[in-house]
């Protein structure tokens, strides 16, 4: 056990060091703020500088990333390290706010592994490292965008929900939201998680018909056989009214964060976006399903044909 701490700790120690002279070579290399960021990082700069109001028209996701990078900045400002890092609202302390979410999501990734793999702290490390190398999300690391945060967030809610933090899963999920509107599938997904959860523990209560009429018809009147029916059938529709309800307050939280979700939906014009909402409708992409679906297999494909 001791061994694989140690392969674990120097495992996480490599990731971690890649990722920071990456970061630091990249930000060499790219001082200046590229495509789509040139939009995130100014409207960070206004609210790092106290600027609440402005809020640049051709952004289309919500402000959580910003409000992070402004929270950062306050507290190592704080600390008074500041000055000798990376400078007041720098290009530099925007792009290394992703990389603090990249270097912690590992241990996300591992909580969430150990529960639904039940694979202890040994194991889940490689795995976690792996999926924190994906090129989607790695890449991504290194600039400033919502990708790496909206995963974060998005799987600390699932994580917490797995482990019945319901409450706090709901706030996370909300978070998640502030960094990309389309974290709202999570919320759906976790809500499935508690219907599937609920409907098996139920199940372990319920009266199979087939057990209690299991006898032929030779040897039981249709009168008999209908009360039956009847009895059991009326017991069923109370477990199923009983699993309806339990799944109602179970999902209690969730179901709140979806009703405000589609409070701002129908405020914002039926609108996903905040901004360019002429370029981005929602409409039916099958071309997009066949990109999914090729890019998926691709990066699936070994676990498919693997043994686990």
């Amino acid at each position: 056990m001791v061994r694989s701490t140690f392969v674990n700790l120097v495992l996480y120690q490599l990731f971690a060091l890649i990722t920071i002279y990456l970061f630091v070579y990249i930000h060499e290399e790219v001082p200046e703020p590229y495509m789509d960021e040139y939009f995130h990082f100014h409207q960070a700069a206004n609210y790092c500088s106290g600027n609440y109001t402005h809020w640049d028209p051709s952004i289309t996701t919500p402000p959580g990333l910003y409000m992070i990078t402004h929270l950062l900045e306050m507290m190592l400002n704080s600390i008074q390290i500041l000055d000798k890092t990376f400078g007041a609202c720098s290009l530099g302390l925007a792009r290394f706010t992703n990389v603090i979410f990249m270097l912690a999501l590992p241990f996300v990734f591992m909580k969430y592994l150990e529960k639904i793999k039940k694979e202890d702290e040994q194991t889940s490390i490689l795995p976690a490292l792996c999926m924190c190398c994906h090129p989607l999300i790695y890449f991504f690391t290194f600039l400033y965008y919502t990708d790496v945060g909206s995963l974060f967030f998005a799987m600390v809610s699932l994580t917490t929900h797995v482990y019945h933090y319901r409450f706090l899963s709901a706030m996370f999920s909300i978070i998640a939201l502030t960094f990309r509107q389309t974290n709202i599938i999570i919320v759906a997904y976790e809500i499935g998680l508690t219907i599937i959860e609920e409907f098996r523990s139920k199940n372990k209560q319920s009266h199979i018909l087939h057990v209690y009429t299991s006898r032929s018809s030779d040897t039981i009147e249709i009168k008999e056989y209908f009360i039956v029916l009847w009895k059991y059938g009326r017991l069923e529709i109370k477990l199923i009214l009983n699993l309806i309800q339990s799944i109602i307050w179970t999902c209690r939280y969730n179901l709140c964060v979806i009703i405000l979700f589609v409070l701002f939906f129908i405020k914002n014009n039926y609108s996903m976006t905040l901004g360019h909402q002429e370029h981005h409708q929602i409409v039916l992409h099958l071309a997009q399903m066949h990109y999914y679906a090729t890019y998926t297999a691709f990066f699936v494909g070994a676990h498919i044909v693997s043994n686990q």
